[in-house]
């Protein structure tokens, strides 16, 4: 009985006290801080492009060579499975685009260590490249130059689950 007299008797609180629960406060939130601040450094520059001045100035021709495909009303379908990135690439007739040339830019949204370009070949129908992905959201920007030298370019974002994606 005493025991718990002596847990639950009234003690000072004194100001050694406040200034311990204010260091572990403020400490935490320093801490977190810190944490937080060192993996986002880690993991994604923010880095786009080099030179957003130039870049900039290159803004209204760059959209109007977007803009200029939409009319062609072409179809990008894209699947992984087995190590082959495969991209079904069809016009307004549903027609399969034969001869082009077709490579694109590979990487996970936020992290730049697994960016890459890559080059596709036509087989069976179907453009394919081997590169070897693991799970989690991709996205790539693909530019396919059809035999006529139309030019075509779509980015694209797939999920890898299990090793398999589209």
């Amino acid at each position: 009985m005493n025991t718990l007299k002596n847990i639950f008797a009234p003690r000072v609180f004194s100001g050694w006290h406040m200034f311990g629960v204010i260091a572990l406060f403020f400490g935490t939130i320093i801490s977190v801080n810190i944490v937080l601040a060192f993996n986002a450094a880690g993991t994604w520059t923010g880095l786009i492009v080099k030179n957003t001045y130039i870049e900039s100035q290159n803004f209204n021709s760059r959209v109007a060579d977007l803009s200029a495909h939409k009319p062609l009303g072409w179809k990008i379908d894209i699947s992984y499975n087995s190590g082959q990135l495969k991209i079904s690439a069809r016009d307004n007739n549903d027609t399969f685009i034969k001869s082009a040339v077709v490579s694109g830019y590979l990487g996970k949204p936020v992290h730049e260590h697994d960016d890459q370009t890559i080059i596709f070949s036509e087989i069976n129908g179907a453009y394919v490249s081997e590169v070897s992905l693991s799970d989690g959201l991709w996205q790539i920007q693909l530019q396919i130059i059809d035999s006529k030298g139309l030019t075509f370019v779509e980015t694209k974002r797939f999920t890898i689950t299990n090793g398999v994606g589209n």
